[in-house]
């Protein structure tokens, strides 16, 4: 046998060896990442890999955004988790909801922090509180900006299958928040309505 052939021989038998007796189809393992400004209003739902799951958000101190994580596989999965982190303009701090508020800033920015085991359907809710500590920073350049705006982004994947993963963002950016009920009138006096 030549040299080629024996390596070839040697990598081909442990990959057929893992999928031996493994039938796994698409449905299977299915995370799905919904964000939202609230608990109550998440968008996202059963849309995968990025398809219009962001939200834009405006601070001048903290501000705080939302991420439910589900299995919307027909398995039950666990599902592994990963947040941006903060820089020297914007503090991030993760909580979990589900489990007693804990935090798990360190644990969800390192890239370790993984759901418990999630049947078909169910999910666990995680907060992310965005705060602005350098005011007098200047437009950050780059990915993700740095001075005005920051864009923190949650990916997750499943545990049993990686390719099967999502993602979502928040696009916050520092200024004043806009007032409820619409601009103001002519003498200075916002609108009732």
């Amino acid at each position: 046998m030549k040299k080629k052939d024996r390596i070839s021989t040697v990598l081909i038998v442990p990959i057929l060896a893992l999928g031996a007796g493994i039938t796994a189809n698409a449905a299977d393992f299915r995370p799905d990442l919904l964000i939202g400004d609230s608990r109550e209003e998440l968008k996202g739902d059963n849309q995968f890999l990025g398809g219009g799951q962001k939200i834009r958000l405006q601070t001048e101190g903290t501000t705080k955004f939302f991420v439910q994580v589900e299995n919307d596989g027909d398995l039950d999965d666990t599902i592994k988790l990963r947040g941006r982190k903060g820089n020297r303009h914007w503090d991030v701090q993760y909580f979990d909801e589900s489990n007693g508020d804990a935090n798990i800033t360190g644990q969800l920015i390192r890239g370790n922090f993984v759901t418990g085991l999630l049947a078909t359907g169910e999910g666990i809710l995680i907060r992310g509180e965005v705060e602005r500590i350098n005011r007098r920073a200047k437009r950050g350049k780059g990915k993700g900006g740095g001075g005005k705006r920051r864009h923190f982004k949650v990916r997750g994947h499943s545990v049993n299958d990686p390719s099967a993963r999502d993602i979502v963002r928040a696009f916050v950016k520092s200024g004043k928040k806009p007032k409820r009920g619409g601009k103001p009138e002519k003498g200075g006096k916002p609108n009732k309505g």
